[in-house]
């Protein structure tokens, strides 16, 4: 069924977390707001499988409990090992502190894949994943259910989106990014609220799909600037006096698609995944306010994806890491 629009003027005047809660509820689409239905429509197929998969995991677990709940999460595990099978390369490291993952972003399909590892391996904890507002716009009649499971969702408005948005609808630009602030702010609340309490937080440090680690040479050689997301986060939770350095760890993933991957979920195809040594609290927080390179970037995000890259060059992906020079 359609949103019912709402103007973008009476949207504004509402604060974020009831924003989130309402897009959650599906009382209106913020995209359709902003002129960019087009957005929300790409992500309909995404979003309708996913959906599928919860209710199939769901179907004849008997009345909501925590026993359904617990059967579901069993029954959730075989389908995505099903629809989305992957490979773990060196084992999961199991920990009891919170974890910070990151990972590189080349499909939707490793999302899936890293849900079904945090379900298998981390059944006690619970996981947060920024997704684009798109994709939460597409699984908010679910969020209910995903949260019984230990899957929190919160919104985000990546730079390939607002990129989008502003080609669809330039006179939005202020607004855009007015949205992109107050997002960001409720999701780094959430990632220290998750830490502190030893969850798990997992991250794209590109913030939107890409098919490599590095854009371009110029991004690996430090010359062109990386979106510090990785530095950010580890800038803020540094900065938590509620948050120990014992609490948590930074976690790399090396993703590998299957051959001929799209930017889709992939179902049914083989993913390879590496989880790679942890960076400490300190490290991070250290490293996140020392710069590199002539674009004076954070060097805390240029080793994080250098050890991604690294660790796909080891297992002979080197098209992964940087595209070919010209």
């Amino acid at each position: 069924m359609k949103k019912q629009p709402m103007s973008l003027s009476d949207i504004c005047k509402i604060p974020t977390t009831q924003l989130i809660a309402d897009l959650r509820a599906g009382k209106y689409s913020l995209l359709q707001s902003l002129s960019c239905d087009k957005l929300r429509r790409e992500m309909i197929v995404p979003g309708w499988i996913s959906r599928t998969i919860l209710y199939f995991a769901y179907l004849g677990k008997g009345p909501d409990s925590v026993r359904a709940d617990k059967r579901a999460r069993a029954a959730l595990i075989r389908l995505l090992n099903f629809t989305s099978p992957y490979e773990v390369e060196r084992g999961i490291p199991i920990t009891d502190r919170g974890l910070v993952i990151g990972f590189n972003h080349p499909s939707l399909g490793e999302v899936l894949r890293l849900i079904a590892i945090c379900l298998d391996y981390y059944p006690d904890k619970s996981y947060l994943f920024p997704v684009n507002l798109a994709w939460y716009e597409a699984l908010a009649p679910v969020a209910d259910q995903l949260e019984h499971l230990g899957i929190y969702i919160t919104p985000m408005i990546t730079p390939a989106t607002v990129t989008k948005i502003n080609k669809l609808a330039p006179e939005y630009k202020a607004e855009v990014d007015g949205f992109v602030t107050k997002f960001s702010a409720v999701y780094m609340d959430l990632c220290c609220e998750f830490i502190e309490r030893k969850q798990i937080v997992l991250v794209a440090p590109s913030a939107t799909r890409q098919a490599t680690v590095f854009k371009s040479h110029d991004e690996m050689d430090g010359i062109a600037p990386i979106n510090p997301a990785m530095s950010i986060l580890a800038f803020c939770l540094g900065r938590d006096k509620s948050i120990g350095d014992d609490d948590y760890r930074f976690m790399p993933v090396a993703v590998v698609p299957p051959k001929n991957f799209g930017r889709g979920l992939n179902l049914f195809k083989q993913y390879q995944l590496m989880p790679l040594q942890f960076f400490t609290p300190e490290f991070a927080y250290d490293y996140c306010r020392k710069r590199y390179g002539a674009n004076k970037g954070r060097m805390f995000e240029h080793l994080f994806l250098t050890r991604i890259a690294m660790a796909l060059s080891d297992m002979g992906h080197d098209e992964l890491v940087c595209p070919k020079r010209p």
